[in-house]
C-alpha cells in the first residue's frame, strides 16, 4: 500500500480496514488460501489493537480505583 497512508493519524483500525478491502482486490488474482490468509492476518491485528486499547482503558480504570480513597464502613 502506499506510503503516505502510513504516516496518517487515522485510527489502526480502519487502516487494517482499507488494507483489507486492497488485498482483497490483490488476492483476487492469487488463490483462496492466500485471501482467506490475509484476511485471517488484518482480522487478528485489527483485534489485537482494540485489545490493546481494552487494556489500556481497563488499566486506567483499575489506576483511578486504586488512587480513589474508599469511604470506610
Amino acid at each position: 500500500f502506499p506510503v503516505f497512508s502510513a504516516l496518517n493519524v487515522e485510527p489502526n483500525l480502519t487502516r487494517a480496514a482499507d488494507l483489507g478491502s486492497h488485498s482483497r482486490f490483490e488476492a483476487s488474482k492469487k488463490t483462496e488460501d492466500d485471501n482467506n490468509l490475509t484476511n485471517a492476518i488484518i482480522f487478528i491485528v485489527a483485534w489485537l489493537d482494540v485489545l490493546k486499547i481494552q487494556c489500556v482503558l481497563i488499566f486506567i480504570l483499575f489506576f483511578i480505583s486504586k488512587i480513589t480513597p474508599r469511604r470506610k464502613t
